[in-house]
C-alpha cells in the first residue's frame, strides 16, 4: 500500500480488496459500507478508475 504523501501528493491507490485485508476483511465488499461512511462524512473522496487499473482509489481531504 503506497503511505501518503510517498509519492508528493495526498493520494493513496490501494484496491478496497487491500484496505480489507489490512483491516482483517477477507472481501472489499466488507468494507464498502465504511467506505461510503467515510465519503459521506467527507472525510475521502472515491475516484473510480476503469477496471484493470485498481478497482477504488482514494484520496485524502484531510
Amino acid at each position: 500500500m503506497v503511505q501518503l504523501g510517498q509519492r508528493g501528493d495526498r493520494y493513496v491507490w490501494p484496491t478496497t480488496d487491500t484496505l480489507a485485508y489490512a483491516l482483517g476483511y477477507l472481501r472489499g465488499d466488507k468494507i464498502t459500507p465504511c467506505i461510503r461512511e467515510l465519503e459521506r462524512l467527507q472525510a475521502l473522496t472515491v475516484i473510480k478508475v476503469p477496471a484493470g487499473q485498481a478497482r477504488r482509489c482514494a484520496t485524502s481531504t484531510a
